[in-house]
């Protein structure tokens, strides 16, 4: 059995994998290469679909990595149109409270 240290975060998901895939190509004395270039015809069936398996859970977090980074993107964006509308939002309630302050004086 597979001993993984099981402190789980999304960040660190690839680095499991990584981990992960070590341990499977060490174990299986397999070739130090990424997990597609391995020899399809020197590899058992079982092997093939524990590399398939790995391949497209390592492609589906590159993905989510991916939509995150975008989505992380589009959020900074959002707050900083919001910091600014406040900012003027701010300043014109200033510049109304000077005026208003100015008309009292000139009465």
């Amino acid at each position: 059995m597979l001993e993984i240290d099981r402190t789980f975060s999304w960040s660190g998901y690839l680095d499991d994998l990584t981990e992960l895939y070590d341990m499977f190509i060490k174990k299986h004395e397999l070739p130090s290469v990424s997990a597609d270039e391995h020899d399809w015809d020197n590899i058992t069936p079982n092997q093939r679909r524990w590399l398939d398996e790995f391949s497209a859970a390592w492609e589906a977090e590159e993905d989510d990595l991916s939509q995150r980074a975008d989505r992380q993107e589009k959020q900074l964006a959002e707050l900083a149109l919001l910091n600014r509308l406040w900012l003027e939002s701010l300043s014109a309630a200033r510049e109304a409270e000077e005026l208003t302050d100015g008309e009292e004086i000139a009465k």
